[in-house]
């Protein structure tokens, strides 16, 4: 059986990110940009997409993006890990969650990592993926909001597998930069 990680959000955390949650809705209601899809509105997607890229980075230990400055709107990145960005999707299916992307070109990022909110407090870490593997291994859906490009939470990587990538690029940049210049 596979194994997934999980953050559990304190009651502390929860309060905040809902805070931050409404925070980044408030100037979006009414546009275009709403985050709005069947049966949800766009506050319950940028809830969804707080508490996913929370969740990753606790268990990255990289700092989370609060002010939307690396451009996770604008579909440019969620989260940098080990200067790697970084699309963060979260749903509320638990069971055969899928990574989804409107398009093939949307998935600009160098990773995506896939998260589901189990209320009231857990946020699984599927997994991850890089543009070219998704696109090996991805299907067309219709998730009734038009037909979308996803890949099964089963074809994705290990959620720990990424944080020793993180690690590795961290060390060689230690070791081939500002360390070894000074030895």
């Amino acid at each position: 059986m596979r194994t997934e990680e999980i953050v559990t959000l304190s009651d502390v955390e929860l309060w905040k990110l809902e805070r931050v949650a409404k925070w980044r809705n408030e100037p979006k209601v009414g546009t275009p940009t709403d985050g709005t899809w069947p049966g949800h509105d766009g506050y319950a997607a940028d809830r969804l997409g707080v508490f996913g890229e929370y969740a990753v980075s606790v268990y990255y230990r990289e700092p989370m993006d609060l002010f939307i400055d690396l451009g996770g709107d604008n579909n440019v990145a969620d989260l940098i890990i080990a200067n790697m960005t970084v699309a963060v999707k979260c749903t509320k299916t638990r069971s055969d969650p899928h990574l989804i992307f409107k398009t093939l070109e949307e998935f600009r990022q160098d990773v995506a990592v896939l998260t589901t909110f189990e209320e009231p407090n857990r946020v699984r870490l599927h997994g991850w993926t890089y543009p070219d593997h998704f696109k090996r291994h991805c299907f067309h859906r219709d998730y009734n909001a038009g037909d979308r490009v996803a890949i099964a939470s089963s074809k994705l990587f290990h959620p720990v597998t990424l944080k020793a990538i993180a690690f590795d690029r961290w060390r060689s940049g230690q070791l081939g930069g500002q360390l070894m210049r000074s030895a």
